[in-house]
């Protein structure tokens, strides 16, 4: 189940629209959080697994970081963008309801100190064309289970 406004997107974060994870900066300590967003939840359905790959590990973007179980299949999570693990969400892992719960908040998986910012973000989707992004796969998603 997912809750907290799971349609609306918070406006301070970035998404990978295809792996479904979003990034927040956070400018004041240079450190970025990922977590899955809402979309990618109610893709997978409710998660009842999740493994994360330790501290200081360095990542690339693409780079495998963890692994989720979830009612409707399992899924590798990939970086979304490159840098050294600074903290796993330990909280998340032992109870993963969270990532459903509080996705954009206690829902967090990993916190990295990005290698290359400026580059990686400029992958990701944010504002109006997130919110675009975010709408279409809602709709997409809505038909699926009406189909």
């Amino acid at each position: 189940m997912i809750h907290e406004g799971a349609r609306d997107l918070p406006a301070d974060l970035l998404h990978h629209p295809e792996q479904r994870l979003w990034v927040r900066m956070d400018p004041d300590s240079g450190r970025a959080r990922i977590g899955l967003d809402a979309v990618g939840l109610a893709a997978l359905g409710d998660v009842v697994f999740v493994a994360l790959d330790p501290s200081e590990t360095e990542l690339r973007p693409g780079s495998p970081f963890g692994t989720l179980e979830a009612a409707k299949m399992t899924s590798t999570l990939l970086a979304p963008i490159g840098g050294r693990v600074v903290a796993c969400n330990d909280a998340v892992v032992a109870d993963p309801s969270l990532l459903g719960n509080a996705p954009y908040t206690d829902g967090w998986l990993l916190e990295l100190e990005p290698a290359t910012w400026a580059q990686d973000s400029s992958a990701l989707l944010g504002g109006s064309d997130a919110e675009a992004w975010a709408r279409a796969e809602w709709a997409r998603l809505d038909e699926e289970e009406t189909g």
